[in-house]
């Protein structure tokens, strides 16, 4: 490269370089751009990762709570303006969906492939086992259907649901057309409009009118918007209705983006624009023409469904991708990278007398006409377009990041005209026809007329930063610089206004003056400062509470056209009116809540650009923004110890150990983000408190009289609703009562006259004490003989019975058995007799000790006495074995009986010293024949007893036959 000593040769250099960097660029990307998308827009999706499973929504409805609910084959979504609920519940297993309608009671219409249902969530009720093709609701319970291309009436009498035909067949055979309908509509006329045979068919008052002058089409969606005209949709043509006569409102690409007819749909905005789609496109018809809306990154995902609920918000199904809502719909309009603009980091923008837009950035300056950027020019790597502004000659001037300041002649080539100033924050054009630049390093003069640059300001240190400026009514211009206010007054004289000897200001980023003559300056501390100027002086001063405040962060404060004062900071914007504070976010259509520096355009017709990192936003109607807004609170559920209480009356609930939960919502809020609420209950805690959270919970209320209320609010657009509230009695427990608290006192007297009554009886057992020693002495004779009578008995008992399981013992058992043995031979009657072993017992004495043992078979010989007869006879043979007698009994009933028994012993577990066992037992049976001994037959009982061991235990044996 050639080298060259003169510094002025080098300047010169450095000027053409920079010139010829910013010129190349032109002509390659004024043809890319021409080519590029117009503006995008923003959209809030709901998918997946929202709470829907399936993301092949095909119809949206609004209940009378201002709920939306949205359909897919297998569920229903309520989403509550917050978040999503499935309710696969209303949609019946096996069953397909197919249309969901909510009629003005707010009962739900659910038709699938096979069945109609209708009724309140959790109470829908079928009410015809059919397949209904339509569902258009008249009123409570009532409904036209089309089933198998007939449109029939379904209704609720006292008797049940009756289906009868719509039309006599009389008026079929007048007009086959109706005979084969797939869609059906209603205006809010009542009229019914439904395409027929490649026609438009209306009903009204039992009249059919049909018109065929049209082009054959699927005529399938029909609206009557809010001048009565209406509108039908069909697979390739649209058509409106004026007096009784339709004409063609065809979309230029409805031949391109040919429509399903099955999905076509028609709504009406709040503003009286039609809207439908086309393919992958939305479409809006405003009285004149029609505005297709291009996907952008959805192309391909085609459209299902159009809507708008009563807020105004604009929903959009999208195949394979779930719902969208249209943030900002007509209120915002975006440019990004996506849409030609060089950068996403938007510095600065202005608008030139040809009306173009010029945007400036990281990476240069896009110019757009009618929404397209038409030229571009890119800087230099080490460059930054940080200012942008038109002088009143028509020229556009540029400052970068780097001392470069480029003029451009009626948007012609770039002239640099100064390239080694300070970095230029911005620049103000004032009415003597002078640009000041304000820069890291002080302010700079620009002679508009030749661009000639020097410095001004000498009160400004050469190390001073001045981020911006401005003028007043009287063409004084104001300075902002760190910890002081600079200013410049007509004459061209320079000073500090202070007050009380000290600055007036803090270390400011960014300022504007009002109509008012007021002077806007931000603070550290978060919130701004207003400075009243009088005749060139600052006369006053008051800080300014904005919903920003509580940020740090500040990097626009203008105002626009209207005189309103817009506030940009890394968190969204603040708009004062004059009167109130509003704040916008991403959910206001705002492209991003990080505003930039000084990226601010204000245009005569009141529309405001807000430069961000991730683009532009046109606000092309800010009035809009403050139109009056309401919120719909309400209570979406209460319980008190998992209790449901209806909040649309008073409750009256028993004391439980238990909270009170309540949630609450707002469905129809567009931005659900900046909602707060607060509530309080009256009768727990009368002081209010707020929350972010949709649920509040009371623990541990005591009985009482309690009131809840609460009420939501939008803290950026201070919009607060109505409160709502409801009454909650819980009533004491019954020790807590009046009638308990009676009785308490009712008791009281009592002891007392108890006690009354014991000190005369007292007195009177003192005057029989004598008569009463002789008896005293006769009762301790007798109950001397009872306990030796007593001892004698348990001597008698101790003989015969086991210690421990109080049976019979080994040998009285069996004296018993000879003794029945010998009975049952004199009458020839049955015995019985049943050897029973606890299955496991030494483990039970080996794992959990003796005492477990014996506590069990305590137990156990306590359920078996539970079951016997009083005439049967069990005895303790030996350790765990049971030795039992049953007289009377042939085998087969002894084996039902004991079937029973053996039950009885497993079916529950036994209790012992740190925890519980389950114990079972084996039991061997054998009938005790004439002429057998006792040894036989417990001999026999007892093969039969080792065959039930053998056999698994737990069971029941007989002893073999002859044995």
């Amino acid at each position: 490269m050639m080298q060259v000593d003169s510094p002025f040769l080098n300047a010169v250099i450095k000027l053409l370089q920079s010139v010829l960097r910013w010129s190349s660029r032109l002509a390659p990307m004024a043809v890319l751009c021409a080519a590029a998308c117009a503006q995008e827009y923003s959209f809030q999706v709901y998918d997946q990762s929202s709470g829907f499973k399936d993301r092949a929504i095909f119809c949206m409805e609004q209940d009378a709570d201002g709920s939306l609910w949205f359909c897919t084959r297998h569920a229903l979504y309520r989403f509550n303006g917050h978040s999503l609920e499935e309710h696969t519940e209303l949609v019946p297993e096996k069953e397909a969906l197919g249309h969901l309608k909510i009629d003005a009671a707010d009962g739900m219409w659910v038709a699938t492939n096979s069945s109609l249902r209708y009724g309140r969530p959790g109470a829908l009720a079928e009410v015809a086992k059919v397949a209904v093709d339509e569902v258009v609701p008249i009123r409570k319970g009532e409904a036209l259907l089309i089933v198998e291309g007939r449109i029939e009436r379904i209704r609720q009498k006292a008797e049940g649901w009756e289906r009868t035909p719509y039309l006599p067949e009389a008026e079929i055979r007048a007009h086959p057309e109706l005979r084969k309908l797939e869609h059906l509509s209603m205006d809010r006329d009542g009229a019914i409009w439904t395409g027929c045979e490649q026609k438009i068919c209306r009903i009204e008052n039992g009249k059919v009118t049909v018109w065929d002058d049209l082009p054959p089409d699927d005529w399938t969606a029909f609206l009557k918007d809010r001048q009565g005209a209406v509108w039908a949709r069909g697979r390739q043509h649209t058509s409106v209705m004026h007096g009784e006569r339709f004409i063609l409102r065809d979309n230029p690409d409805s031949l391109r983006l040919r429509q399903d007819a099955d999905l076509a749909s028609l709504a009406e905005d709040k503003d009286g624009r039609i809207l439908t789609f086309l393919g992958d496109e939305v479409a809006s018809w405003d009285g004149n023409r029609w505005t297709n809306y291009r996907p952008g990154q959805y192309t391909g995902y085609p459209i299902s469904f159009v809507r708008t609920d009563r807020n105004g918000s604009v929903w959009i199904g999208r195949a394979a991708i779930g719902v969208m809502r249209w943030v900002g719909y007509g209120q915002t309009e975006h440019w990004t990278r996506t849409t030609g603009l060089a950068s996403n980091l938007i510095y600065a923008v202005t608008r030139d007398h040809q009306g173009r837009v010029w945007i400036g950035g990281v990476a240069g300056i896009d110019v757009l006409q009618d929404g397209l950027v038409v030229k571009s020019y890119r800087n230099s790597d080490a460059q930054q377009t940080r200012s942008l502004v038109t002088t009143a000659d028509g020229t556009v001037w540029a400052g970068t990041s780097v001392g470069g300041l480029l003029r451009f002649r009626n948007g012609g080539e770039p002239v640099l005209q100064a390239h080694d100033l300070p970095h230029i924050t911005s620049m103000l054009p004032d009415s003597k026809g002078h640009l000041w630049l304000c820069t890291w390093e002080g302010i700079y003069r620009v002679d508009v007329a030749t661009g000639k640059v020097q410095p001004d300001a000498l009160l400004v240190r050469d190390s001073d930063s001045t981020p911006g400026g401005n003028e007043d009514a009287n063409g004084n211009l104001w300075f902002i610089s760190p910890g002081q206010l600079i200013r410049r007054a007509v004459d061209g004289t320079w000073s500090l206004p202070q007050r009380d000897g000290k600055s007036v200001l803090e270390s400011s980023f960014v300022s504007t003056i009002d109509r008012q003559q007021r002077l806007w300056a931000n603070s550290t501390n978060g919130y701004l400062r207003r400075f009243q100027i009088k005749d060139g002086e600052i006369v006053s001063e008051e800080p300014v509470i904005t919903p920003s405040s509580h940020l740090r962060t500040h990097y626009i404060l203008a105002t626009d056209s209207r005189g309103w004062v817009w506030f940009g900071t890394d968190q969204g914007l603040d708009i004062f009116n004059g009167r109130t504070w509003l704040h916008i976010t991403e959910d206001d259509g705002l492209i991003a809540d990080d505003t930039d520096a000084y990226a601010f355009l204000a245009d005569p017709d009141g529309g405001v650009w807000i430069g961000t990192s991730r683009g532009i936003t046109h606000f092309l109607h800010p009035e809009k923004l403050f139109q009056e807004e309401s919120l719909h609170a309400q209570i979406r559920s209460a319980n008190f110890a998992g209790k449901a209480i209806d909040p649309s009356h008073a409750a009256s609930l028993a004391w439980e150990r238990g909270a009170l939960d309540v949630s609450f919502q707002v469905a129809e809020d567009p931005a659900p983000y900046n909602l707060r609420f607060t509530y309080r209950l009256a009768g727990h805690e009368d002081d209010w408190q707020t929350t972010h959270e949709r649920t509040v919970r009371f623990a541990a209320l005591p009985p009482g009289q309690y009131h809840f209320e609460f009420y939501a609010e939008n803290l950026g657009h201070g919009v607060r609703s109505a409160p709502v509230s409801f009454d909650l009695v819980i009533r004491p427990p019954w020790w807590r009562s009046a009638w308990a608290y009676a009785a308490a006192l009712m008791l009281a007297v009592l002891i007392a006259i108890a006690l009354w009554l014991w000190r005369t009886t007292h007195l009177r057992r003192r005057q029989h004490e004598l008569e009463h020693v002789v008896a005293l002495r006769t009762e301790e004779l007798r109950n001397e003989k009872n306990e030796l009578l007593a001892a004698r008995e348990e001597l008698r008992e101790r003989a015969e019975r086991d210690g421990l399981t109080r049976l019979w013992n080994r040998h009285t058992i069996l004296d018993i058995l000879d003794r029945e043995r010998e009975r049952a031979d004199r009458s020839g009657e049955p015995l019985i007799i049943v050897l029973a072993d606890l299955d496991y017992f030494k483990r039970i004495n080996d794992n959990y000790g003796h005492l477990a043992g014996d506590e069990v078979l305590r137990t156990v010989t306590a359920r078996i006495e539970s079951w016997v007869r009083s005439y049967d006879f069990i005895g303790r043979f030996g350790g765990e074995e049971l030795l039992m007698v049953f007289p009377g009994l042939s085998l087969e009933q002894a084996g039902e009986r004991l079937e029973v028994l053996r039950k009885i012993i497993n079916q529950d577990p036994y209790a012992i010293t740190g925890g519980s066992i389950w114990v079972t037992c084996s039991f061997g049976v054998a009938e005790v024949y004439p002429d057998m001994t006792r040894e036989q037959a417990i001999h026999a009982a007892d093969e039969a007893l080792y065959q039930a061991k053998a056999d698994g235990r737990d069971c029941i044996r007989f002893a073999e036959v002859g044995v």
